[in-house]
């Protein structure tokens, strides 16, 4: 019996996972492009306290200590979902070095959980209906330094609470 479907599909999983690599790292590289523009890197970040799916509420200031990388998404942004096995893959690599917490912006509780059932993950998610908590984390513009929407990206906070 040929193996060479598997083979196949492997190769396909290899190239998909890739991919969505590719994306996470792009994303990354474009808020860090702008990063000396951006008015908070290097200052405290801004500390929250948001609901997850569940209605618990998790503080920004518990994971202090270690460090963390929070990443911004909305259910409208099909870059956003697409990232979500990457995610996924580094919590599951990093659990012991890196804190991952997700913010899903702009939406409801019930829209996020719909959009994280529906991909199948297990990362934390918290939600910011209001957008409070993400227009503060945004990277702005080059040009005129105001805060824009643009989803997905992520930030990285040292163990000392620095936003880097």
């Amino acid at each position: 019996m040929s193996w060479a479907w598997a083979e196949r599909l492997n190769k396909g999983v290899t190239v998909k996972y890739l991919a969505l690599s590719v994306l996470l790292v792009a994303s990354v590289l474009s808020v860090q492009a702008l990063a000396t523009d951006f008015p908070i890197v290097g200052s405290q970040a801004p500390d929250f306290s948001l609901p997850d799916l569940s209605g618990a509420t998790y503080p920004l200031s518990d994971y202090i200590g270690h460090p963390i990388v929070i990443n911004f998404w909305t259910t409208w942004c099909g870059a956003c979902t697409y990232e979500f096995p990457v995610l996924e893959q580094f919590k599951q690599e990093y659990a012991d070095q890196v804190s991952l917490i997700t913010i899903c912006a702009g939406n409801s509780q019930d829209e996020a959980r719909a959009a994280v059932e529906k991909k199948g993950v297990d990362f934390l998610v918290l939600y910011d209906e209001a957008e409070i908590i993400s227009k503060a984390y945004q990277p702005p513009r080059p040009h005129d330094k105001r805060r824009i929407v643009a989803f997905p990206f992520s930030v990285f906070i040292d163990e000392t609470g620095k936003v880097v």
